[in-house]
């Protein structure tokens, strides 16, 4: 860690069978692979990366019967925000929010590690999709007890980047299955951003 960046290391990639090595794209790096229970009868939850070491091009893949249903491009996602393909892998969970099982995975930008993506994938009486997206600067997202979740994203204030911020921290909550911010602040001190973006999912207890 400098001020100026981290170096960004994903998980080294994982042994797959040849079933599903089969299944995915020839050139695809296993990041993550999860047995989950998104759906009844469950399912095997990829992260993998399709591109190289500086545009990793990170997906979200759903496995069935060692058949891809659903396959999410981290780019694709976030299309609106320009996220890019410059994005490692960094961490997972499966949290239940929103009434729902999620499996949430955890993306930083490859060069000064400063941007965090997250993405929820959730099942659905039809399939698989993405209802829970998250585009922070070295950000965190705290699961309340309530059922709430809390987002947390530092202010470019025009310091170097990996030094003490103020942070902007969203509450936000589950509303007809789409998430709806009900209240927001501002730290009144700076805050270690190392601190809040090396533990990216907090589960209050």
């Amino acid at each position: 860690m400098t001020p100026l960046g981290v170096i960004i290391t994903p998980p080294g990639a994982v042994k797959v069978s040849k079933e599903l090595r089969a299944a995915l794209p020839a050139k695809a790096v296993v990041r993550i692979l999860r047995t989950t229970e998104l759906r009844p009868g469950g399912e095997t939850t990829v992260v993998y990366e399709s591109g190289d070491e500086f545009d990793a091009e990170p997906h979200v893949a759903i496995v069935r019967g060692n058949h891809v249903v659903a396959d999410f491009e981290l780019t694709a996602l976030f299309l609106d925000e320009g996220v890019g393909s410059s994005y490692a892998t960094f961490k997972t969970a499966q949290i239940q929010t929103g009434g729902k099982q999620h499996f949430l995975a955890v993306f930083r930008n490859i060069g000064d590690g400063s941007r965090t993506a997250f993405a929820g994938v959730v099942g659905t009486k039809d399939g698989y999709e993405v209802d829970l997206k998250e585009w922070t600067t070295q950000g965190r997202v705290e699961l309340l007890t309530g059922g709430d979740l809390r987002v947390w994203s530092a202010e470019d204030e025009g310091q170097c980047t990996w030094c003490p911020h103020r942070y902007d921290v969203s509450k936000l909550r589950w509303r007809n299955g789409k998430l709806v911010e009900i209240s927001k602040f501002k730290t009144r001190k700076a805050l270690d951003p190392a601190t809040i973006a090396n533990n990216p999912i907090v589960v209050e207890k």
